[in-house]
């Protein structure tokens, strides 16, 4: 930051103190957000306790609104037209707003009405996705990444550090907003950020294929249709890290037959067995299940307990269901038991379900084509149900590979231990705006 033009500093003085936020300042985010949930509340809303940008207002005549905030991104829902109208107004009468209209577009998503439901795809961000990241030919791709692929392979040479993690992070926004069919891909390639070979490369093209062969698939939400209770699913990949051999968990979370909670992670500790691996995959499914519960209560969305969760290992289950003392588990930290505290206090329930059904499946490990499809099928994605619409950028065919040297990639690289959560919509602090752009539901 500099002094304003015409202002000088004082003998001795080399800062000056900030009165107010500025735009782009770690600080403008949160006084940002202050203020507009003083003016929210000021209107009768609540925040609820599991997401602080998600707000709620119950009318007299018991019928609910809703508002969720992103940043500066503002999406209302309510029955009626005329309410949703006079917060508009309220709202642009104390900010700068662009008023969108009915929600056809939130982050990158795009929202298509049907009679029977919605459909919600980035197929335009997969557009813009094929444009800046080439994957060199015309062909159908039907998987995300092959079942033989082992990252960071010493045999094959080094890639372009900067691209790839560019392109893993830009991958990871379609893995955590509506495909959750790439979440487990996207994290294998994300543990290749700090020394990507030509190999990791390839394979992350491949997800970006697979991407432009299947721009159209997204989440559905239907009209009433689908099961009213939430359910979820569990599964672990033991030992599944060639490096350090550590295990992955998979986890995902239906409502009225759509996903609304997913999530591949590696797990942070070393199972010594199976059963280890899967329970622990169970505990974390056991926590974001208990979120969710608080999330649907603060909506006002009465939910039965407990939440049935499947699993397909009789071990892990047998561990969560009998606490007894048994040699061969004695080791598993204490932890990972909050699935047995949440059974008896009539959370969840846990219950068999074969492999070949168990849809977190897809999110532990690469499969071959039958079952990835069966599995994407089980996710609840599905193709748009309006006509086909071609790509913003016509494919790349038989064009060279500019990943392969020099090149300079957009987008924000994503480090960590590598994964990908998704499902969880809401609000989260960000830069504060200046301005900012509302939709209706």
């Amino acid at each position: 930051m500099q002094p304003p033009k015409g202002y000088t500093l004082e003998d001795g003085r080399n800062s000056l103190r900030m009165r107010r936020a500025l735009y782009g300042y770690k600080q403008a985010g949160r006084l940002w957000w202050k203020k507009f949930d003083d003016m929210v509340k000021g209107m009768g809303f609540k925040s609820i306790a599991s997401d602080p940008c998600i707000y709620i207002r119950t009318g007299d005549n018991g019928k609910h609104t809703y508002l969720l905030l992103y940043v500066d991104d503002i999406l209302i829902a309510d029955a009626s037209m005329d309410v949703i109208d006079e917060i508009k107004a309220a709202l642009k009468a104390r900010w700068r707003m662009s008023d969108l209209g009915e929600a056809k577009w939130i982050l990158g998503i795009s929202i298509v009405r049907t009679e029977q439901g919605a459909h919600l795809s980035q197929s335009a961000y997969i557009d813009s996705l094929v444009h800046r990241f080439p994957v060199g030919h015309s062909r159908p791709v039907l998987t995300p990444m092959d079942p033989s692929y082992r990252p960071m392979d010493p045999s094959s040479p080094p890639a372009n550090r900067e691209v790839f993690q560019s392109l893993v992070g830009s991958l990871m926004w379609a893995g955590v907003g509506t495909r959750g069919d790439i979440a487990f891909h996207v994290g294998v390639l994300g543990r290749c950020n700090a020394q990507p070979t030509e190999a990791d490369m390839e394979a992350a093209l491949r997800v970006v294929g697979y991407l432009r062969t299947t721009r159209e698939l997204g989440i559905w939400v239907s009209k009433g249709m689908g099961s009213t209770v939430l359910e979820g699913w569990t599964d672990s990949d033991w030992a599944g890290d060639a490096v350090d051999r550590k295990s992955t968990t998979g986890y995902v979370f239906k409502l009225y037959g759509t996903p609304i909670s997913w999530a591949s992670v590696k797990q942070p500790t070393t199972a010594l067995s199976t059963v280890h691996a899967e329970y622990v995959a169970l505990c974390e499914a056991t926590r974001d299940a208990a979120w969710l519960l608080q999330l649907l209560d603060g909506l006002k969305v009465q939910q039965a307990r407990p939440v049935p969760i499947h699993s397909d290992s009789t071990g892990a289950l047998t561990l969560a269901q009998h606490p007894a003392f048994h040699r061969r588990s004695k080791h598993i930290d204490v932890q990972y038991h909050y699935v047995r505290e949440a059974q008896e206090k009539g959370w969840i329930s846990v219950s068999k379900v074969s492999g070949s059904d168990n849809t977190a499946d897809i999110l532990t490990k690469a499969l071959a084509r039958t079952l990835h499809q069966r599995h994407v099928e089980g996710l609840g994605l599905l193709y748009s149900p309006r006509p086909h619409t071609p790509a913003i950028h016509p494919p790349i065919i038989d064009s060279p590979n500019p990943m392969s040297s020099g090149g300079r990639g957009q987008g924000r690289a994503e480090r960590g231990r590598g994964g990908a959560r998704g499902g969880r919509g809401g609000a989260r602090g960000g830069r504060g705006g200046r301005g900012g752009s509302m939709g209706s539901a």
